[in-house]
């Protein structure tokens, strides 16, 4: 028996000796949630994810990686973690080796990566269904926001990074699409590096929109918003065949602006007032025409968005003359344009979630030179963003970013005894949070 190695700081030691610890704990709540919410039997229905060794046993390699990726996990040997003492019967079900999980990864097809992709479908409707997201049967408006971002790889090794992008870089270039009073990731894409924000976008959205129907139902009404890089006629297309309204935001060629300085200054109304600047809204009608006659143009609403600033700031250099600058959209809102230009603004809270995902999660790298393994590899962040944000929506409807979740109800020691047949989870005592997560347990427990 190999002895435990102890050293010597400053009047304690520290030995490796515990076969009890728990390494966060916390990871009771989310892998706990999951299986009340069918994200097991969703990823055995769905996802194969056969590895060379011929083992089937896909969900459990997708919830070792999950769980490793709730706790703070980037890569695939922080697996290890989830072996160190008793963490192992916090989480229950198999937990497979960072190699399993590595190979199994390695060997998905791209039937296992939309089967992922269809696993978080079914959790999200599993959770929404149980009041732990938007209220999908209120009549207000369902938000979602689409947007792009960029992952930077090193080297052209990885599959799909061998061109740069428009700005001369290497990596992947995916979409995310969110709900967004909550963030939860409705849907996400991995895409080459030299993809365009527009490319593959229509399809995207096609399938994202079906899956989103099948939660929500034909009914509830649904607003897409977008910035300029979605600004196609194939975008709008694909809004209007399933029903969903479109808010995007409209790049200021020549002639649209030349169009916009038409506007009669009358038609402008005053909507804010501050110190040397003031904002006016105006709308015009708008057909939107594709690059081929092929479909009639789509009519819509043009609202624009002025901010003036008076060259007369009180500064000691004042400005030679004032500087207008214009933020114009498109939409098929009803609706007054004011209230729709402020909603609009909002789509910057997509950002948030996609630095939650590269930041807080471990998006923003890719593990393996395999395009599918990394495309995988997202669907199982988008998973574990999502499940997390589910655990958190059952203690409070605040909106918590992921390293705040982490460390207030992931990530707490423990420390697992036997006793007359009961098993028990002793946590810190005195945890500022710990209202919080009795909340949470009730709230499973029913």
């Amino acid at each position: 028996m190999v002895k435990p190695v102890s050293q010597s700081l400053g009047g304690f030691r520290v030995v490796f000796d515990d076969d009890r610890a728990v390494a966060s704990a916390g990871l009771v709540l989310p892998v706990t949630l999951g299986r009340r919410l069918g994200l097991d039997a969703a990823l055995d229905a769905s996802v194969s994810g056969r590895d060379r060794r011929g083992d089937p046993n896909g969900s459990a390699k997708a919830m070792t990686l999950i769980s490793s990726l709730l706790a703070g996990g980037e890569f695939i040997s922080d697996v290890g973690m989830l072996h160190a003492g008793a963490t192992r019967r916090v989480l229950g079900g198999d937990l497979m080796s960072s190699s399993r999980c590595g190979e199994w990864l390695r060997c998905l097809s791209n039937t296992d990566v939309s089967g992922l992709s269809l696993a978080n479908n079914a959790l999200l409707e599993a959770g929404w269904s149980r009041h732990l997201g938007p209220e999908i049967t209120d009549p207000a408006v369902l938000i979602i926001d689409v947007d792009g971002t960029h992952i930077d790889t090193f080297g052209v090794a990885k599959e799909g990074t061998r061109k740069r992008s428009y700005e001369g870089r290497y990596g992947y270039t995916p979409l995310v699409c969110a709900e967004a009073s909550t963030g939860q990731v409705i849907a996400g894409q991995l895409r080459t590096s030299n993809a365009a924000p527009a490319r593959d976008a229509g399809s995207f959205l096609a399938d994202t929109f079906t899956q989103l129907r099948a939660i929500t139902g034909p009914a509830k009404p649904v607003v897409l918003r977008a910035d300029s890089g979605f600004y196609t006629k194939d975008v709008v297309d694909t809004c209007r065949r399933h029903n969903i309204r479109f808010s995007i935001t409209m790049r200021l060629f020549p002639p649209i602006r030349r169009r916009i300085e038409t506007i009669d200054n009358t038609e402008w109304a005053l909507t804010e007032t501050a110190p040397n600047r003031q904002v006016h809204i105006a709308e015009i009608a708008y057909a939107m025409k594709g690059r081929s006659d092929s479909t009639p143009p789509v009519q819509c609403r043009l609202i624009v968005k002025r901010t003036t600033t008076s060259k007369d700031t009180g500064a000691a250099q004042t400005r030679l003359f004032d500087l207008v600058d214009y933020h114009a959209f498109i939409t098929d809102q009803p609706g007054d344009a004011a209230g729709l230009a402020e909603r609009h603004r909002q789509h910057a809270v997509i950002e948030a979630t996609i630095r939650d995902l590269k930041h807080g999660m471990a998006l923003n790298h890719m593990p393996s030179g395999s395009y599918l393994a990394n495309a995988g590899w997202l669907q199982l962040n988008i998973i574990a963003y999502n499940l997390a944000l589910l655990t958190t929506r059952t203690i409070t409807n605040q909106t918590l970013r992921l390293k705040t979740i982490r460390h207030r109800y992931l990530t707490i020691p423990g420390r697992i005894t036997t006793t007359a047949r009961t098993t028990t989870l002793h946590l810190p005592t005195n945890w500022p949070w710990e209202h919080h997560y009795k909340t949470a347990l009730n709230t499973l427990a029913a």
